[in-house]
């Protein structure tokens, strides 16, 4: 089931994977004028909230106080090349350091074992791709 607009009333609660009191229309009831309303005790006027339902994304705990918003995606490809530090940079492993070692020095193989922080320019785009 897919919703673009859902009128949901404060009162909806969650069991499982759907929502009680989820209103795909308007009832009779939501026709009524909002002072009207309180004088013949129904509830307060229903709240708009904007979000995509669909089996595998059920909504839970108190809707209303929910902001729902996207997940972020890792890029898959960039979270096993790179890894972000404690204080949020992004550090990378050197090239040149898998095969014909032979001919290389024993102070560059070492080096070359090291990790580094990535450039600052590549920072940003790579702080998107990982973002947990």
């Amino acid at each position: 089931m897919l919703v673009d607009v859902a009128v949901v009333h404060p009162g909806a609660g969650v069991v499982g994977n759907h929502v009680h009191g989820l209103h795909l229309g308007w009832s009779e009831e939501d026709h009524v004028r909002p002072a009207a309303r309180l004088e013949l005790g129904y509830p307060t006027p229903p709240v708009l909230l904007y979000y995509k339902l669909t089996p595998t994304f059920p909504l839970c705990g108190d809707i209303q106080d929910q902001a729902i918003m996207p997940k972020l995606k890792t890029h898959k490809g960039a979270a096993k090349r790179f890894k972000k530090t404690g204080t949020g940079k992004v550090v990378r492993h050197h090239s040149g350091a898998r095969h014909i070692l032979t001919s290389k020095a024993r102070s560059r193989k070492r080096r070359l074992v090291k990790s580094v922080v990535a450039d600052a320019t590549d920072q940003a785009k790579l702080s998107r791709m990982i973002p947990y």
